[in-house]
C-alpha cells in the first residue's frame, strides 16, 4: 500500500497526470488501484469531463513550476467521487473519513494528508457559492482556495482572483506566518 500511494504521487507530479490517468482507466487498471474513481468516472456523463479537465489543470500548474502540495494533488484527483460520497450527509466529513477508509485497503494515505483532504474538500462547496467569510483567516485557506481555482477551471468559470493569490483576503502578517512554516524543515 505504501508504494502504491508513492505511484500515485508520483503520476500526479509528473505534469502528465491528465494522460497517465486516462491510460490506467482506458485499460482497465484505474479500476484495480481506486476502483471508486474508474467507477465514478464510468457512471457519470459530463461531470467525467471534469475531472479529465482538473487534472489537466494540474498539468498546467506543473508545467508552470508551481507543483502543490501532496494534499492538493489527491484531492484535485479524488474530488469529484468523495464530494459524490459525502453529498447528503450529516457529517460530511464522517463521510469523508468513510469514504478514505475503502481507500486504505489499497494505498495508505497519511493521517496529515487524510486530514487535510477532508479540510480542502469539505469547504469547496462553500467556496463554490462564494462564501470565503472567515475561511480566509485560517492556515489552510490558500490551499482550500488553489483547490478551488482547479476545480473552477475544469468546469469552464472563472477561478476567483483570490484562487491562487490569496493575499487579497489574508493578512500580510498571517502570510509571512504561512511561508515561514512551508520553509520550516520537517521533522
Amino acid at each position: 500500500p505504501p508504494r502504491t500511494f508513492e505511484e500515485i504521487l508520483r503520476l500526479l507530479r509528473s505534469g502528465a497526470a491528465h494522460r497517465a490517468f486516462y491510460l490506467l482507466w482506458d485499460t482497465g487498471l484505474l479500476s484495480v488501484m481506486l476502483p471508486e474513481l474508474a467507477a465514478y468516472l464510468d457512471d457519470v456523463g459530463e461531470e467525467r469531463d471534469v475531472v479529465w479537465r482538473r487534472l489537466l489543470a494540474v498539468d498546467r500548474r506543473v508545467a508552470k513550476g508551481a507543483l502543490p502540495n501532496d494534499a492538493i494533488l489527491l484531492a484535485s484527483l479524488l474530488q469529484s467521487p468523495a464530494e459524490e460520497y459525502m453529498d447528503g450527509e450529516k457529517d460530511p466529513a464522517l463521510a469523508f473519513d468513510s469514504f478514505v477508509e475503502d481507500l486504505a485497503q489499497r494505498f495508505t494515505v497519511p493521517r496529515r494528508i487524510r486530514e487535510r483532504m477532508r479540510i480542502l474538500l469539505s469547504v469547496q462547496k462553500r467556496l463554490r457559492d462564494g462564501k470565503v467569510g472567515n475561511l480566509a483567516r485560517r492556515e489552510f485557506f490558500s490551499d482550500c482556495a488553489l483547490l478551488h481555482g482547479l476545480d473552477a477551471e475544469a468546469r469552464g468559470a472563472a477561478a476567483p482572483e483570490w484562487a491562487y493569490d490569496v493575499s487579497r483576503y489574508v493578512e500580510p502578517a498571517q502570510l509571512k506566518k504561512q511561508k515561514r512554516d512551508k520553509a520550516a524543515p520537517k521533522t
